[in-house]
């Protein structure tokens, strides 16, 4: 059996000996080697109907997340861990090792990047081979990036 796992859990499990790392994404030597590995692993998602019928809260979403990922670029790892409240010496130890380690492990202006929706989609059709449906699956029809803004 394999997972997929995002920091600080993947890094908890291996200090555990409870599992091994197959690939580790977040080392770039590791992730030149793996076709579409700087894909997005996390995004704001919701139906088309309500950007169409509610854009004032989908706005509102984004720009609470906007001022979010600001707040953890101008704040240290253990701020973080205080604010969130992470009492659990294990866990905020995991915590705060995963935000030093991996400092680009969040967008620090919440945009998307056409790369990186190029990278995902590849990422996705690479794993997916021989599903003709999985193969037809093309992001840039999914994706609406009116109040994130997008990056080249």
């Amino acid at each position: 059996d394999a997972v997929m796992g995002d920091e600080p859990f993947a890094s908890r499990l291996l200090a555990k000996d409870s599992v091994f790392f197959l690939a580790n994404l977040a080392e770039p030597e590791t992730a030149k080697t793996i076709a579409g590995s700087n894909f997005l692993h996390a995004a704001i998602e919701t139906r088309g109907n309500m950007i169409k019928t509610n854009p004032v809260a989908v706005e509102k979403m984004v720009r609470m997340l906007k001022r979010s990922l600001h707040w953890v670029e101008t704040h240290s790892a253990e701020e973080i861990a205080d604010t969130i409240g992470v009492l659990d010496l294990e866990e905020r130890e995991s915590l705060v090792m995963a935000l030093k380690k991996y400092p680009r492990a969040y967008s620090r202006d919440g945009k998307l990047s056409t790369a990186q929706l190029k990278e995902t989609e590849l990422f996705f059709h690479h794993g997916n081979q021989g599903d003709s449906s999985a193969q037809d699956l093309r992001l840039e029809e999914m994706v609406n990036d009116t109040w994130a803004g997008r990056k080249e």
